[in-house]
């Protein structure tokens, strides 16, 4: 009976120590984590486009950043973000009509959205790597 009361005491260190080394990855990507210049290699309906795209914090809070020159567009798109995921909600620049979302993975951002004007629909997958 001893050695089971002994199995036990060594057992609680070790679950704490599971547990706490488990949180340690639980960290919340912020904005900051985001924001930088990006090498953009993007297809958008088969065809691929090669350009740089710039990401900065938003003027809507702090889960709100702003893309400057996706579609190798020059307008500004604003964007959420909740950890590793992004919403690039509905929003029209200059007569074509933007929406989409994302996830960052380490230095990779990859969004996917649509860009349709009157006439046209795109469906693209900006694979974005921040240099």
């Amino acid at each position: 009976m001893g050695s089971i009361i002994l199995k036990s005491r060594q057992f609680v260190p070790v679950l704490f120590c599971l547990i706490f080394l488990a949180s340690c990855g639980d960290d919340e990507l912020s904005t900051e984590d985001y924001t930088g210049n990006y090498i953009v290699s993007e297809i958008c309906d088969g065809e691929t486009y090669n350009y740089s795209l710039v990401v900065s914090n938003g003027q809507n809070g702090d889960k709100s950043i702003s893309i400057t020159n996706l579609w190798d567009w020059e307008e500004v798109m604003t964007a959420t973000i909740n950890d590793s995921n992004l919403t690039l909600p509905n929003q029209e620049l200059d007569g074509v009509t933007f929406e989409g979302s994302g996830t960052l993975s380490g230095n990779i951002l990859t969004i996917t959205y649509t860009a349709m004007d009157e006439t046209e629909m795109e469906t693209c997958v900006a694979t974005c790597t921040k240099s």
